[in-house]
């Protein structure tokens, strides 16, 4: 099961290039100490490299331009928001 899990999120990774820990979480509906694991784990395995909330890809291991950062926060803020009244 945490290899098929491993395999879900690089392939998200090989597309989206980077993962936040609740998109992670989303994806595979499980807990945040199961997804800081298999992180840690493809870490060490040298497929991808921690960042501050979440994972990149360690093949794609370029900062992210300034449009990938706003569209980034735009989708982040989009889940958050709750529907107005």
């Amino acid at each position: 099961m945490k290899l098929e899990q491993q395999q879900e999120l690089m392939a998200r990774l090989s597309i989206m290039q980077k993962l936040s820990l609740a998109e992670a979480m989303e994806i595979l509906n499980v807990s945040e100490s199961t997804i800081r694991r298999i992180f840690a784990k493809m870490e060490k395995e040298g497929v991808a490299i921690r960042t501050h909330g979440g994972i990149q890809s360690a093949s794609g291991a370029m900062p992210l331009s300034m449009e990938q950062k706003r569209i980034s926060r735009k989708r982040r803020r989009s889940r958050v928001r709750p529907a107005s009244c």
